[in-house]
């Protein structure tokens, strides 16, 4: 129904102002680059503070692990001297089942 109008589906064409479009767009346009390198600043600021903060808390989980680590490897090694009974032979007795022929010492 619309279409039987003259006026309807015909364009238009307005005069522009090419250089004051130009003015508004490049005005726009560096509003709009300013505030995404400030948005793009700030995102990278909080990466580098979470990525800190990670790192801070690796350092610390290293060094609770060193220090707990400390004396286990020769703690470790003197208990198993001890329930081998290095000095003079396997003790037998603690491990009645043992099979003799493992041990070459």
């Amino acid at each position: 129904m619309l279409t039987r109008f003259p006026d309807v589906l015909a364009t238009r064409h307005a005069d522009v102002d090419e250089e004051q479009l130009w003015e508004d767009v490049s005005a726009v346009t560096a509003q709009a680059l300013d505030r995404f390198v400030e948005m793009r600043a700030a995102e990278g600021a909080k990466m580098k503070a979470d990525v800190e903060n990670r790192l801070n808390f690796l350092e610390e989980r290293v060094g609770r692990v060193e220090a707990l680590s400390a004396g286990r490897v020769e703690a470790y090694t003197n208990r198993l001297y001890e329930t081998q009974g290095h000095s003079g032979g396997p003790r037998y007795r603690r491990c009645p089942r043992a099979d003799r022929g493992r041990y070459f010492w």
